[in-house]
């Protein structure tokens, strides 16, 4: 186990909160039916109320909905639409009638935090995942806040994601960076200066211009806002640093209160690591 540094506070405010040892000790059938009653008996953990015949269409409905949690940790699933419908349908051979049916009764939301807590885990794995966090990264933009996105990264000298917003003229580079104190050492500076940003004519052939740079960790360390602002002054190119934990901020206000791809970029362009009040504010 392991506490982020910027949630210790949060964490020690969870642990000072302590909950009773045992719940409602005078209930002798509660406790009975939750601790048991003796190391020679089992405790008891029907739910009487709750009894019921189990049917062809109930084990149906667990296969959707473990198909359904298989696939949302491969990517956020922001809606319920024909595409993950066949998917599952084929996966489980199961009609799609009832495949419909059951997703839009059990997730009308999609199923976002799923893939973002999958997504969390990533950020401090270093080298071991660190394609599959890339490709992560690759679908949270895609999926979530709506840009066209390319992998580039397995080109080489390149940035890991290309974003592009057609509608709002202009591309976007992120970089992750799978670790929880990450620091722009002189080579990774470098390397944004003149293999990301000054040579983005070997990885983009496109006409849209490149309007910020971003790194995505865990963490960061002290110096950062000092480190983006001095790439940022060299190739006149915006850029940021932003946590995971403010990334999945950013994708969860994002899904309450949909923002533009020009408030994007200003988010993504604030020249220092992104903090929750650019998020919200």
């Amino acid at each position: 186990m392991r506490v982020i540094p910027d949630k210790v506070d949060e964490v020690k405010r969870i642990l000072e909160d302590t909950p009773p040892f045992v719940d409602r000790p005078e209930q002798h059938e509660f406790f009975q039916r939750k601790f048991g009653l003796d190391p020679k008996h089992k405790k008891d953990t029907r739910n009487l109320s709750e009894t019921r015949t189990i049917t062809a269409r109930i084990i149906n409905e667990q296969k959707i909905k473990q198909a359904f949690i298989t696939e949302s940790l491969k990517s956020p699933i922001v809606r319920i639409n024909a595409d993950l419908i066949d998917k599952i349908a084929e996966h489980t051979s199961i009609d799609v009638k009832l495949v419909e049916e059951t997703l839009k009764k059990l997730y009308p939301r999609g199923a976002v935090g799923s893939f973002m807590t999958e997504y969390f885990e990533m950020a401090f794995k270093g080298r071991d995942e660190a394609t599959d966090f890339e490709k992560a990264t690759v679908e949270l933009f895609k999926e979530v806040f709506g840009y066209e996105t390319r992998h580039v990264g397995p080109i080489g000298l390149t940035p890991d994601v290309l974003l592009l917003s057609d509608a709002n003229g202009y591309c976007g580079i992120v970089d992750n960076k799978a670790y929880s104190r990450y620091t722009i050492n002189n080579d990774h500076k470098n390397r944004m200066i003149h293999n990301y940003i000054r040579g983005i004519s070997n990885y983009y052939d496109g006409t849209l211009p490149l309007s910020f740079f971003s790194y995505i960790a865990g963490g960061f360390g002290a110096n950062i806002n000092s480190q983006i602002q001095s790439i940022s002054a060299e190739t006149e190119i915006n850029g940021s640093a932003i946590s995971v934990s403010n990334i999945i901020a950013l994708a969860e206000y994002h899904t309450a209160s949909p923002l533009t791809h020009i408030r994007l970029r200003e988010i993504f362009s604030v020249d220092r690591q992104v903090l929750l009040s650019d998020i919200t504010g």
